[in-house]
């Protein structure tokens, strides 16, 4: 068996979203399937249900927009666009104990969250791009030299 996914932080796309009732409570739950893009993980698969009580339902419906769910007709049960956005999220790990008494640990989804990106109002525009090659290519010729913004021997560079 392959090595367990460790806890952290990772991104991905959602590539399955199921309904279905818990046994215990009846409650209404979406279980989600992202697979991990990029990293020592990259192609696994990560599971986690989403319930629909009255204090999670806002973060549940939240989590499928971030995963590209459209709800075309407000119809939370139509997950038209699910799997098209990348999204951030958090791997945790849960143990529990078998019905034969052996201790086991799964990794799950914590927290969904759409990718952080620029806005496109504050996307540079190609003309702004250009301007900015022009004036970063000399600092890029010039190298790393004191007063050009490098730290001088044994200094710290200045912050952003």
């Amino acid at each position: 068996m392959s090595e367990i996914v460790r806890a952290g932080s990772y991104t991905g796309k959602g590539i399955s979203a199921d309904y279905g009732k818990s046994s215990k409570k009846n409650t209404d739950f979406v279980r989600v399937a992202i697979k991990i893009v990029g990293g020592e993980f990259d192609g696994r698969i990560v599971n986690r249900d989403l319930y629909f009580t009255e204090n999670t339902q806002v973060r549940t419906l939240d989590a499928l927009r971030a995963l590209g769910c459209t709800f075309p007709g407000n119809d939370p049960t139509d997950t038209t666009g699910f799997g098209s956005t990348e999204v951030n999220f958090t791997v945790e790990h849960e143990k529990y104990t078998t019905t034969e008494g052996e201790e086991k640990t799964v990794a799950k989804i914590g927290f969904i969250n759409a990718a952080v990106g620029i806005k496109p109002e504050a996307r540079m525009s190609v003309a702004d791009k250009a301007a900015l090659k022009q004036r970063l290519m000399g600092v890029i010729a010039a190298g790393s030299k004191p007063g050009n913004g490098a730290p001088k021997a044994g200094g710290t560079p200045p912050p952003f």
